[in-house]
């Protein structure tokens, strides 16, 4: 549930603050266990179990990251936590060098390849939309993002990502000057509708279940 990175947002309750110092946190820029968290519990008694969302974000840093996988390990794994463990093992193998990171990504057999990119991509999009996924280096995977939603046969998904891809596209712009110009720019609004149609469709295209089904047909491919 934290893997999703952003700006804070404004006028947010307690629950949203905790969500978001977890993020900062899981990606060293702050302490979360020296903010002053007490200073946002709201006045009015609330049913939030806080203490509850401490613990996961605890347990969620405490995670076992696995180096290497074996068939063993894999089996023994639930459901709910099959993406994060094999995205936290490719992850591993970057090295902590994202600056290659699609290249790095890109030398993977292609059932890794499909896990990895959907998660870049799912995870831009459900935190700023399709401009964010563009804007920052996850824009390097568009491609491969679009094919694996067609590989693990996220239709509806793969074709909202589909038509975003031919509209950035259609701009004749590179991928790679499109942060420069949205700083400024309006002319990427055509994304928002397109956003709009990924949040209703993703009501009942489970993404995770598909990816879930992918892993487990493919179990073998993930093994070190």
């Amino acid at each position: 549930m934290f893997k999703k990175l952003g700006k804070r947002q404004k006028n947010v309750d307690f629950e949203d603050e905790l969500e978001y110092l977890s993020q900062l946190d899981e990606y060293d820029e702050i302490d979360f266990e020296n903010v002053e968290i007490k200073k946002y519990q709201p006045k009015k008694k609330s049913d939030i179990d806080y203490s509850d969302i401490l613990n996961q974000v605890k347990e969620f840093k405490n995670r076992k990251i696995h180096k290497k996988l074996d068939l063993t390990t894999l089996n023994k794994i639930e459901d709910n936590q099959l993406i994060q463990v094999i995205f936290d093992n490719l992850t591993e193998k970057n090295a902590s060098d994202f600056e290659n990171e699609f290249e790095i990504i890109k030398s993977f057999n292609i059932h890794r390849q499909v896990i990895y990119s959907i998660w870049v991509f799912s995870t831009e999009i459900e935190n700023g939309g399709l401009l964010q996924f563009y804007e920052n280096s996850s824009g390097k995977f568009y491609k491969l993002a679009q094919e694996s939603l067609r590989i693990v046969k996220a239709n509806e998904s793969h074709n909202v990502l589909r038509k975003a891809n031919n509209y950035v596209k259609s701009f004749n712009y590179k991928f790679a000057k499109i942060r420069r110009r949205v700083e400024n720019s309006f002319e990427f609004t055509e994304l928002n509708k397109l956003d709009d149609e990924y949040f209703k469709i993703s009501e009942k295209e489970d993404l995770e279940k598909l990816q879930i089904e992918f892993i487990r047909e493919n179990i073998e491919h993930f093994v070190d």
